[in-house]
């Protein structure tokens, strides 16, 4: 028999070396690791937390990376007996599946009934066995010894068992903020509850003064005036263009970054999204086909999406609820109010302005690309609002679906806040329009404008925005 911890052990010593350093330096460990090793730490403790982690994220966020960080303290630092195992690999090599993969553990290590310390099992891409919330549960049940933290496409979600809910602690590993792309790249820092405080006075003021006010106070710390004077222009594109993603900091060729997001974006669609149950490999071949029209037209009826993409409508909007799951757009309803009918479209903005710009890069246009430099800005902005509001309740994003009207409309309980994302410099007439039908409390323009007041309005610099999270 093959010594498998010996094997597995050698494999991963040289797999850590490849993914953790660049340059010789460690890859900076992000909040999350922090998180998790404490939880981690807790368990060792008292044996009171759930001795299993799921980890989701879409691809190229960094999930292998802080699975080699984690797995590296655990090994390392601890002392305590770890595996790690991809199970992409490990189904091609082998061609076996996990629960094959946990009898092989046992003949080597024992069976887990019989453990009397903890092992750890690190799992790479888990959700390339389709039956892999069964087959873990099934492991959890078996003994409290086995501590397993395992990553996957954030598309796995749809697949989690309801047992699987109960007895996993489920994380998201979120893509880089501003501030944590300066921090890795630039090793420049800004404290959190700055982050906070910016936060709290943009979205949890009383009215248009008192956000300005309290913005303004941030905004003229020396802290925050030092921060945002390092930055240029191209720094703040190279963040919108590719930043979101960790592999920013392993290259500074644009080209090559596009070329690598794109390919992992492919990845998602051929590799991802076919292991979601029902959904068959012709309608998965059109999802590229149908991020490309996204890509040039963000608000766009499902009649037309169906002529386009040569889809019944049903299909069409399971596309786009897979999509979704799988973290590659942003769907935003559109607002209702009484005078209104519910039949708009859904505005589709892209989860990682990264993706966008990776499928306009790779198009014949390539210098088209400038002509959506304003929907990139869009897409940050969603995914922003969508990441800062994910732990809140009563919150709620919308859009204004009359034309010539703001981007965003935000709901906290019964207060509204329009947003309005501009390149370049705006004025307030989408704004207004929008205030006109819906009565908001205040709004922004998120452009290029210096922060000042107007009234129910507040020019709010792109660049101070960034810094909330």
């Amino acid at each position: 028999m093959i010594d498998l911890k010996y094997k597995n052990q050698e494999e991963t010593k040289l797999l850590i070396s490849q993914k953790l350093y660049f340059k010789g330096n460690p890859l900076p460990k992000r909040s999350l690791y922090f998180k998790l090793k404490k939880y981690i730490d807790n368990y060792l403790q008292d044996n009171k937390n759930f001795p299993w982690i799921n980890i989701s994220g879409v691809r190229g966020v960094g999930k292998t990376v802080l699975l080699f960080q984690l797995y590296e303290y655990i090994s390392k630092e601890l002392n305590i007996d770890a595996l790690y195992f991809s199970i992409d690999r490990f189904i091609q090599y082998y061609q076996k599946d996990l629960k094959d993969l946990f009898n092989l553990i046992q003949e080597s290590e024992g069976s887990f009934l019989k453990l009397k310390k903890p092992l750890f099992i690190f799992l790479d891409e888990v959700h390339c066995d389709p039956n892999w919330s069964k087959i873990l549960k099934t492991i959890y049940d078996t003994s409290s010894n086995v501590f397993i933290i395992a990553t996957g496409s954030s598309a796995i979600d749809i697949n989690q068992t309801a047992d699987g809910e109960r007895r996993s602690l489920k994380v998201k590993l979120s893509p880089l903020s501003f501030t944590e792309y300066s921090s890795i790249c630039f090793n420049k820092n800004l404290k959190e509850d700055i982050k906070q405080a910016l936060g709290q006075a943009i979205f949890e003021s009383k009215n248009t003064q008192d956000a300005f006010e309290k913005i303004k106070a941030v905004y003229l710390k020396k802290e925050v005036q030092e921060f945002l004077a390092s930055f240029e222009n191209k720094d703040i594109w190279q963040y919108i263009k590719y930043g979101s993603l960790p592999l920013v900091s392993q290259t500074d060729s644009g080209e090559l970054l596009s070329q690598l997001i794109y390919n992992s974006l492919n990845k998602v669609i051929s590799q991802d999204i076919k292991h979601i149950e029902g959904f068959s490999i012709d309608t998965s071949d059109k999802l590229l086909s149908l991020l490309n029209i996204l890509a040039i037209s963000d608000t766009i009826s499902i009649d037309k999406l169906t002529n386009s993409i040569g889809k019944s409508k049903p299909t069409i909007i399971k596309m786009l609820d897979v999509l979704q799951s799988a973290e590659i757009i942003n769907r935003i309803p559109p607002y209702y109010n009484l005078k209104h009918q519910i039949g708009k479209p859904f505005k589709n903005l892209f989860y990682l302005s990264a993706h966008r710009f990776a499928i306009l890069f790779n198009t014949p246009n390539k210098t088209q690309i400038e002509k959506f430099e304003g929907n990139l800005k869009e897409d940050i902005v969603g995914l922003y609002l969508t990441e800062y509001f994910s732990v809140f309740s009563n919150k709620n994003i919308f859009y204004d679906p009359n034309k010539n009207s703001a981007d965003f409309i935000v709901q906290i309980q019964d207060k509204k806040i329009a947003i309005e994302v501009g390149h370049g410099y705006k004025d307030f007439s989408q704004l207004e329009k929008t205030n006109q039908n819906y009565q908001i409390d205040y709004g922004f323009n998120i452009c290029s404008n210096e922060l000042s007041i107007h009234d129910k309005y507040i020019n709010l610099p792109f660049n101070l925005f960034l810094l909330i999270l």
